[in-house]
Parts: C-alpha cells; structure tokens; sequence
C-alpha cells in the first residue's frame, strides 16, 4: 500500500515515459496535490521534472523552495518524532534523506550552468561545504554512518570551478578534487576513482595547461531511481489480536542504458569520442542511506505495535469484565484492523531521480562542434541516440551538457 502523495505516482509514470511537458504542467498545480506533510517532496520533485522539461528558471524556483524546507526539516522535530512512535512515520513531514540533500545543489548548479551562469552554480558549491558539516554533526549523533555523497558532487564543483579559469578558482577545484577522491575510495574500499578524477588532480599537480583548448563535460543521467516498497510479517497477539511489523526497502528498477559515448564532430570533419563512466549511483547510495537508518526504522517497527498492543489488552479486559466476552471480541477484532491498517511503512522518496549519473570528458581545440550521444546497454548496444546540438567553442571555455536515457 504506497501512503505517500497520491500525485506522486502519476508524475513518476509521466517522467518515465517521457512525457516530459505534460509532468512539468501536472506538478505545477496546487502542492497541496501532494497532501499534507509533503511540501519538501512536492518542490524536489516539481523542480527536477522542471529541469528534465527545460524549464529552467522555474526549476530555480522550486529548488530554492526546496532547499528552504530542507533547512527548517532536516533537523527533528522531537514532538513530532515522539508521535512516529504512537502512528507511523507519516505522521511526520517529509524530510529527506542525506544524499537528497546534497542533489538539490547539484541539479541547482546544473540549473544555473544552463543559463550561463557559473558565479551562481559555484554559490551551490559554497552551500555544499555546510551541508556537509551538518550531515556529519546528525550521524555522530546518531551513530550511523553518512551516506550524503559517493564523492560526485565533489567532483562536480571541482569541475564548475576550475571553468571559471581563476587561479584561485582552479586551487578550490584542486581542493574538491582531493575530498572527492578520499570519498571515493571510503565509499568503494578503494576499488574505485573515477578516470576522469584521477586526470584531473593529475594535470593540476603537474601543471598541465590547456587554456588554448576547450572543454565539455557531459552528464548522462541514466534509469530511474528506486522506489520504496513495504516489508510486511504479520504477528498474532494473545487475547485473539493482530498486528503487524511494517518497515520499508528499496527495490531497483530495471532500464536499459548502462553505459553512453558522446561524439563530437568538428565542421572540418574530425571528430572525437569519449565514453562516459559512473560518477554516482543514485539507486545503490539510496539503498545504504536506508540501511544505515535501519535499526533506528526497526525499532519504531516493533515498539509501535508492542504500545497499542499494551493499551488494547488492557482496554479488552475491562471491556469483557464490564460488557462480556462478545463486546471483548468485537472490540478485539476492530483493534486488529485498526492495528494493520495504522502500521505502514514510510514509502516516499525522491521518485523524479534518475538510478545513475554517468560522466565524459572532451577536450577539443576551439571551433564548431555538432555533438550526439549514444546511450548504450551493458554489452554495448545501441538503446537509442540524442543530438546534443551545435555548439562554438572558444579558448578556455567550459560547456556543461546533460543528456537523460529515457529506457
């Protein structure tokens, strides 16, 4: 049973299908479509299908909103917390996990990027600094381990400074770069840094300089974030009651494209490739990000029914030595669905996200390019192709370009 925004679901099928307008137009009704508790999730979501849409000055919009709620949620509540323990989770305002936290910055820039604008996409690398420090301070506290970041959006800032081409911009870059390589490597034992990283803390340490070249960066956000299922076992009480255990998991969902190269075609009829490579799995951080909430999640699971179950027996007993055992039993059979049906596990989540972004790097000389994209499965075949269009490079420049795989 999903108890989450009854819109949600409806805007998720139209993303998926690529009805990408017609999402951006159904979100940007009333939030109240998303019900009560929801205002964080609404404008995340709302903001992303906006930005899909290319509508990038109302995304702006919806993620600054965001990002707001975000500020007045992401530390509890405590007398709202305290009513999670005698309800459910839903009894509490939507207030994301970690790593969305950390993406609203990321598709801001991304916003911002598209507009030109890489003063204002570096402030959202300002804003990541302090994030951190704040998801650091609630998992010490918490004693659970900080899933906010794998390392891309290190990387990613690293990327948005150094195209400013300011000495001082370029040692911030340097800096980002470092922690995103440290990052990595926590996240991956070490297993894993992506190339394009690796080069570029290579090239700064050595001096490399490649002012008279141009630069594209290509993001392509591939498959579609998991969603939140419930696990459900059902537990028979003495006295003839019933309840249930409730708490959520994540489950994949399956797509298509699983790699992608980007071709860049100069108007002499060169042309120049590159493949891109994982820069964050969006699906796989989720799935830790719960995990490490999960005896926190399976805590409130059990006691939530061992309470009512307390109060119900108790009730059920003055109600037989008052009415008889008939009243006792109706009224145990209404505790019973009273019981099943308040336990649900919290299933919202940020649906809008794509399961993974992927990076690719081209360094061309200046000159006119017609860029196309092939996304590509895990044996390399062809899932289908987007034309990134014609782009003039000059000396020193930077592009950011994003394509979406929609199978």
């Amino acid at each position: 049973m999903y108890n989450g925004p009854a819109l949600q679901p409806e805007i998720n099928s139209l993303v998926v299908a690529d009805r990408l307008q017609l999402a951006a137009e159904r979100i940007g009704a009333e939030e109240s479509d998303y019900g009560p508790g929801n205002y964080l999730l609404y404008y995340l979501d709302r903001g992303l299908v906006e930005y899909y849409a290319g509508a990038y000055p109302k995304s702006l919009r919806s993620f600054e909103k965001a990002k707001q709620r975000f500020a007045e949620l992401y530390t509890r509540s405590l007398s709202r917390e305290a009513l999670s323990w005698v309800a459910n989770d839903y009894a509490l305002p939507y207030r994301g996990a970690d790593y969305e936290y950390v993406l609203v910055n990321v598709f801001q820039a991304l916003n911002y990027l598209a507009l030109g604008n890489v003063n204002e996409a570096l402030v959202e690398a300002r804003d990541l600094d302090s994030k951190y420090r704040v998801v650091e301070q609630l998992a010490r506290a918490a004693k659970r381990s900080r899933f906010e970041d794998n390392g891309f959006a290190r990387m990613f800032m690293g990327f948005v400074h150094e195209a400013t081409n300011r000495p001082e911009d370029r040692d911030s870059a340097r800096l980002f770069y470092q922690q995103a390589a440290e990052v990595y490597g926590e996240y991956y034992g070490g297993k894993y840094v992506p190339r394009v990283l690796q080069e570029r803390l290579r090239d700064l340490d050595s001096g490399v300089d490649e002012s008279g070249k141009a630069v594209v960066y290509v993001f392509q956000l591939a498959g579609f974030a998991p969603l939140k299922v419930p696990q459900i076992i059902p537990i028979p009480l003495d006295s003839g009651l019933l309840t249930q255990v409730v708490f959520p998991k994540f489950t994949q969902r399956y797509f298509d494209t699983r790699q992608g190269q980007v071709t860049a075609v100069s108007s002499a009829g060169v042309s120049v490739r590159a493949a891109t490579e994982l820069g964050l799995n969006i699906g796989e951080l989720a799935v830790k990000d719960l995990e490490s909430r999960k005896a926190l999640v399976l805590t409130k699971a059990v006691l939530r029914p061992a309470l009512k179950y307390l109060v119900e027996r108790k009730q059920k007993e003055n109600i037989q030595k008052q009415f008889g055992r008939p009243a006792a039993e109706i009224f145990g059979l209404f505790s019973s669905l009273y019981n099943v049906y308040s336990e649900q596990a919290d299933l919202r989540s940020w649906q809008a996200l794509p399961a993974e972004i992927r990076v690719a790097r081209l360094v061309l000389d200046p000159g006119k390019y017609r860029l196309r994209f092939e996304h590509t499965s895990e044996s390399a075949a062809l899932v289908e192709s987007d034309d990134l269009g014609e782009q003039e490079l000059l000396p020193g420049q930077t592009c950011f370009l994003v394509t979406r795989g929609r199978r």
